[in-house]
């Protein structure tokens, strides 16, 4: 009489074919390439874009307000916004650049022309009303970055730079305010 293997002895038999198997096909099949998750998504590209098209716009007419300004209110406003956003600009192309990614070729031409010809008072009156729109419309996309984007390099400069916005509205907010007055 024939002893029949035990289930123990099935279990290690079948799992030793599987082993050998698996063995056999790790050799002769080419393994399947694994692809590295993006470092960014588009949202993060296009916020990228976006800054970068603010800041040099904003390093170009702050620098008009600083020698074209009548007040000196506006000549000390946009003489600080171009400092404040060159300073940005460097950081947010660094920043780009490790993520190989490429940015905006230049300022808002709509916004410079909007103020190029203006002189004095008409053209501070121009430059602020513009200056709050798009501080307002750059905090919308700054805060929607923070909701939406995945790359935290690009978050940590979101996070930096959005108090940097908030605090420039509220200085053209007075500005705006006087003016009217």
């Amino acid at each position: 009489m024939s002893k029949s293997p035990t289930s123990l002895q099935r279990v290690l038999t079948a799992l030793s074919g599987f082993l050998i198997a698996a063995a056999i096909l790790s050799r002769c099949c080419p393994r399947t390439q694994e692809y590295p998750l993006p470092a960014y998504t588009i949202h993060d590209k296009q916020f990228l874009i976006d800054a970068s098209a603010f800041d040099q716009t904003q390093v170009q007419t702050g620098q008009m307000a600083a020698t074209r300004g009548a007040t000196p209110d506006v000549r000390l406003y946009g003489a600080t916004t171009a400092q404040k956003y060159h300073d940005a600009m460097q950081k947010l192309s660094s920043l780009a650049d490790s993520l190989q990614i490429p940015l905006s070729q230049g300022p808002d031409s709509i916004q410079i022309n909007s103020i190029a010809t203006l002189k004095g008072t008409a053209f501070d009156i121009a430059y602020i009303a513009n200056e709050v729109t798009d501080h307002r419309q750059a905090i919308d996309i700054f805060q929607s970055q923070l909701n939406y984007g995945s790359n935290t390099s690009v978050k940590a400069y979101t996070n930096e730079y959005l108090p940097l916005l908030q605090r420039f509205l509220a200085w053209v907010d007075s500005l705006s305010k006087r003016s009217i007055e």
